[in-house]
């Protein structure tokens, strides 16, 4: 069988193409890029939107795996999980595809999704999937744990803590899914001949509390339990917007308020379906000890924006002083120094101070972060050089300030390689 995958380069999308792969399947995979998946590339044909229909040749079964938790704003989510697929889905009932799944989320039908456009985005194109004169089959699956997870990266950085702060003392509800009891479902959809009309909940075998979960990733880590501290409401609202603000990629208001929920479902029907039992969180946890790059990926997702956050203050910093605190005549002396003539110094100091306050603001809200991170790069590389041909003594400085650009371009360079393995 030949199957269309959209979102082929994602968590779920790579493990799905290897699953089809093994079963003797072909995938045609639209992706971001060509993922580096472990099935044979033989087996996989990598397409590019908008999708032609020669690209929907032979395909008997669109599959949906597109999905982004934190996005730009909701014009984003409503693109990503309604208009883009709901077009290749309408696209590939035209050339006569009759099988579609939809991936959906498990709390998309209840009170809670009003509050997420995550959630009201997938239920839109859950509603128009089963409108839709084909077989179809709607599956919305929990929180998802395995190898190569996202969704459960920040936890485990919270089990670093023995404190952590959880909202409703972190007693409601989720029911995670382990990847290959998920892949296994969808699979078996794929594979089923009789006409399908169904939506189905992927959930795993036990529900668990939030403060449970922190509990398991803790002893995963090696520590104790945690002392769970209650996230009050306001607190949900206020650290919500901080992490939209900073564009966390973790943290979001309506993440959290997902959080204030239970979120559970009956798990007999994915079961049955699957003909296995399902793997229980712990299970997994104990399978897959703690290695060095375990926690090694815990703390990135602190030093990540911490790193962020200080080298953005000391280019603010560093433009606010140059202008409002520092001696003008003095700074006017340093720069005839280095040869900037006497008339355009004060155009010079003042241009440099607000380049610096304007990059220290861009990296700290992510704004065209490649970008900045380049020019800073390029202008600490400038300065250091300009700065060495006309005040060469500043080496010998005892305070260091040419120095310590040579740690602050490798902080930089560093914070680039780290951001770009969060994309």
């Amino acid at each position: 069988m030949k199957v269309l995958i959209l979102g082929a380069s994602g968590f779920i999308g790579q493990h799905l193409m290897q699953a089809l792969c093994a079963n003797g399947h072909k995938v045609v995979a639209l992706g971001r890029e060509v993922a580096p998946v472990l099935a044979p590339q033989a087996r996989i044909t990598w397409v590019a939107a908008p999708l032609q229909d020669t690209d929907l040749e032979g395909v008997v079964c669109v599959i949906n795996c597109l999905g982004a938790f934190r996005v730009g704003c909701d014009a984003d989510y409503d693109a990503i999980h309604y208009a883009v697929p709901l077009a290749i889905f309408q696209q590939s009932v035209r050339v006569g595809i009759r099988k579609i799944i939809q991936l959906s989320a498990l709390g998309v039908d209840t009170p809670v999704a009003k509050h997420s456009r995550f959630l009201s985005s997938k239920k839109l194109l859950d509603d128009a999937v089963q409108t839709m004169a084909v077989d179809w089959t709607v599956i919305r699956p929990s929180i998802v744990f395995g190898p190569g997870e996202r969704s459960m990266a920040f936890f485990k950085a919270l089990a670093l803590f023995p404190w952590v702060l959880l909202v409703r003392q972190g007693q409601t509800r989720v029911q995670p899914v382990y990847i290959h009891d998920l892949i296994a479902l969808i699979v078996c959809a794929v594979e089923q001949t009789h006409a399908q009309h169904q939506v189905l909940a992927a959930v795993g075998p036990e529900s668990l509390s939030w403060a449970e979960m922190m509990t398991l990733h803790r002893r995963w880590l090696g520590q104790k339990a945690p002392k769970v501290i209650n996230l009050p409401t306001w607190g949900v609202t206020f650290f919500g917007w901080c992490g939209e603000r900073l564009r966390s990629p973790f943290v979001s208001r309506q993440g959290l308020r997902i959080t204030q929920v239970d979120n559970t479902a009956d798990a007999q029907a994915m079961t049955q379906m699957v003909g296995h039992e399902l793997t229980r969180l712990a299970e997994y946890l104990t399978e897959y000890p703690r290695q060095r790059v375990d926690l090694w990926r815990c703390w990135q997702v602190w030093l990540t924006p911490t790193l962020r956050i200080m080298l953005a203050l000391m280019w603010v910093v560093t433009g606010w002083v140059s202008w409002f605190v520092y001696p003008h005549a003095q700074s006017y002396t340093l720069l005839t120094q280095v040869g900037v003539p006497v008339d355009l110094a004060p155009f010079t100091l003042l241009f440099a101070s607000l380049l610096d306050g304007f990059l220290g603001l861009a990296l700290l809200l992510r704004y065209h972060l490649t970008l900045v991170i380049v020019i800073q790069l390029a202008l600490m590389g400038g300065y250091t050089f300009i700065i060495s041909w006309g005040l060469l003594e500043y080496w010998a400085h005892p305070f260091g300030p040419i120095l310590k650009n040579l740690p602050i371009i490798a902080a930089t360079a560093l914070l680039w390689v780290l951001e770009q393995q969060e994309k």
